[in-house]
């Protein structure tokens, strides 16, 4: 049985919502972390300067997934969250939209959040993940060391 290529042109009206698993790791750091995120980022949103910029919970939410998923470069990362429905969900891209450039999260990384910004973050997660999450999941997020979250995301390029 042969199915058609016509069929790939389908349009069909779907949820982005609808189409990430319930169960999947990027929904439960999500529902985590949804709040406190914006808490210790909210300094670096500038609220005079009239211009759209990619906002700093995206690009942590990015690096996040490259470092929980050992994606090695900030170009592959891009390419994957452009093409993988769970990773475009979790920073909040619709798939008609663009994800940001790789050089959009390495001249922020590099210039703009301080290493103890970043750290504050992994440890952020971390304490979180060990008060909520049930015994497997905790000790995962034991396992994922700060080091390896706030090794400079913009060193790799390819």
């Amino acid at each position: 049985l042969i199915k058609e290529k016509s069929e790939r042109n389908t349009l069909e009206m779907v949820s982005l919502e609808g189409l990430v698993a319930q169960g999947h790791l990027l929904r439960k750091i999500d529902a985590l972390w949804i709040y406190h995120i914006y808490d210790f980022v909210e300094d670096f949103y500038c609220a005079d300067n009239g211009r759209s910029s990619v906002g700093p919970v995206v690009l942590f939410k990015m690096v996040l997934i490259q470092r929980l998923y050992g994606i090695p470069s900030l170009q592959r990362i891009v390419e994957e969250v452009s093409m993988n429905i769970a990773y475009r969900w979790f920073p909040g891209y619709p798939l008609y939209e663009p994800v940001p450039h790789f050089a959009t999260i390495s001249y922020n990384f590099r210039r703009r959040f301080s290493e103890d910004t970043i750290e504050k973050a992994a440890m952020n997660l971390k304490k979180l993940a060990m008060r909520k999450w049930k015994a497997a999941h905790r000790q995962f997020f034991v396992a994922m060391s700060i080091a390896a979250f706030k090794k400079n995301p913009c060193c790799a390029a390819a």
